[in-house]
């Protein structure tokens, strides 16, 4: 016999030592999170097979292996229905399937063995509300966390499960029913945060009670939960989320100056993570844009548009530096922007960013060739296209929402729409697309001039009334656009 078969056989027996280690611990992690009973098994046959299938679990990797270790557990559960380790074979089969991305299967799997559930409840509750979670089925998630908080109250997942109900809840934009059970007074969550403050799952409780009060103006909220809490928790990309949301919380008080000067510790604090550092820059140029200091603020998206940053956080800053360019009526540079950055990104071509830019541009061209003061539809040079400016902007709008219904580009193209029908004097028309975008439109200065634009239409139709509402539904929603833009920036 070789040396190398030698080896080999080594290797083999010290592998078998090492699965059956690897199945120990597998058994010990379930005991941990759900009180996994060891007694010893029924029979031989049992105890090998469920070995085996315990391996296959914690070697998987693959959907494959996934698929097999699943099998194995289902095969235990037809052949060994009585055994002790019937109800921990059907977690880790839904465990298996959950990672094969079969959230169904899971599912149904969970509910039709809940009846046996026993001792591992919570993990059938939190194997169910991760299923949930991945098919963005937020509301039933956030129900299922929510009762094995109730019905678990020593389970080790209940932490995680009272995050991760909050978590859900403000996904759905439901941020009072987030501020009230992360911040019920001596409440699970403030128990848990007090007793672990350095537990990562305080912390990012923590910050998500603070945005929730930034969501619902509870700006003293903020600063309490940032200020009061452990100092020690706030490190590292923790710390930088601290400072982003009480940069935001100024911001939204109208303290911009005092905000844009935090934003300076915000980049401070990136540890040189660039994508922390493009969210930074962004947050500046957004207070320099509120400010009505829109070249500083072109420089401040500039920022995100070098190389090694993500394509979606380029489009962002392109997105932002073109629109400030039309506002100052630099529409030469707006047009070379466009041209060089989809020049060198082939991947964002025809993309929904560059059609709804290039018929923004196309739009502020058409206002510039317009003689002042009037209201009527002016006739421009032909294009390439054989069409006026005012048609190739709309075609391309109308291109946005026919092929791209998804893009969250859409409202803004209902809005130039609006404006494309409102020039060529269809108020009819006009009057439809101004109010898909009111109605899509989130909390925003373009929402606002939706609504205005609406006014306007009333008042040239005779309907007073209705203009009177709506500038006045105007005045009312003028203070909402910092915590609107608060919740984007910290998705």
């Amino acid at each position: 016999m070789s040396n190398d078969s030698v080896v080999m056989k080594g290797k083999v027996r010290m592998n078998g030592k090492w699965v059956r280690v690897a199945v120990s611990i597998c058994t010990v992690l379930l005991l941990l999170m759900g009180g996994v009973r060891c007694e010893a098994a029924a029979s031989r046959a049992e105890t090998r097979a469920w070995e085996a299938a315990c391996a296959r679990f914690q070697e998987a990797g693959s959907p494959l292996l996934w698929g097999s270790a699943e099998s194995r557990f289902s095969d235990f559960t037809i052949r060994y229905p009585n055994s002790e380790h019937y109800v921990e074979a059907v977690v880790f089969r839904a465990r298996a399937l959950y990672l094969q991305a079969k959230y169904d299967d899971a599912i149904n799997l969970l509910s039709s063995e809940s009846g046996r559930a026993g001792f591992l409840a919570d993990q059938f509750r939190y194997w169910t509300a991760m299923c949930y979670l991945k098919m963005g089925n937020d509301t039933k998630a956030a129900d299922n966390f929510s009762r094995l908080s109730r019905e678990n109250q020593e389970s080790p997942l209940r932490p995680e499960a009272l995050f991760r109900e909050a978590e859900a809840h403000s996904r759905l934009g439901e941020w009072r029913k987030v501020a009230e059970d992360l911040g019920e007074k001596a409440g699970p969550f403030e128990k848990f945060a007090a007793a672990n403050p350095s537990d990562e799952r305080a912390v990012r409780g923590w910050l998500l009670l603070a945005q929730a009060h930034l969501m619902t103006k509870n700006y003293d909220g903020v600063e309490h939960v940032l200020k009061t809490n452990n100092a020690g928790a706030w490190a590292g990309e923790f710390a930088w989320q601290r400072q982003m949301l009480l940069c935001m919380e100024e911001f939204a008080r109208g303290e911009n100056e005092t905000a844009l000067a935090v934003t300076t510790n915000l980049v401070e604090l990136t540890g040189g993570k660039p994508d922390l550092k493009a969210r930074s820059m962004f947050l500046q140029g957004q207070l320099l844009e509120s400010m009505g200091r829109l070249p500083e603020a072109v420089n401040a998206f500039r920022a995100n548009l070098v190389s090694g940053l993500s394509l979606e956080l380029r489009r962002e800053a392109l997105h932002r530096m073109v629109e400030l360019l039309l506002r100052q009526g630099n529409v030469s540079e707006a047009s070379k922007l466009l041209d060089d950055f989809f020049a060198s990104n082939a991947d964002a071509r025809g993309s929904d960013l560059e059609t709804i830019l290039r018929g923004e541009l196309m739009l502020k061209q058409y206002y510039q060739t317009k003689p002042q003061g009037t209201s009527a539809p002016t006739a421009d040079p032909k294009n390439s296209g054989g069409t006026n400016l005012l048609q190739t902007a709309a075609d391309y709008f109308q291109k946005i929402i026919n092929d791209f219904p998804k893009s969250q580009f859409v409202p803004k193209a209902e809005l130039n729409l609006g404006w494309c029908r409102f020039e060529a004097d269809d108020m009819a028309d006009s009057q439809v697309w101004f109010g898909k975008a009111l109605q899509d439109l989130a909390p925003s200065e373009d929402r606002s001039v939706a609504q205005f634009k609406l006014g306007d239409i009333a008042g040239r139709l005779g309907k007073f009334e209705q203009a009177l509402a709506d500038y006045q539904a105007v005045l009312r929603d003028t203070n909402t656009f910092s915590v609107a833009a608060a919740a984007r920036e910290l998705r």
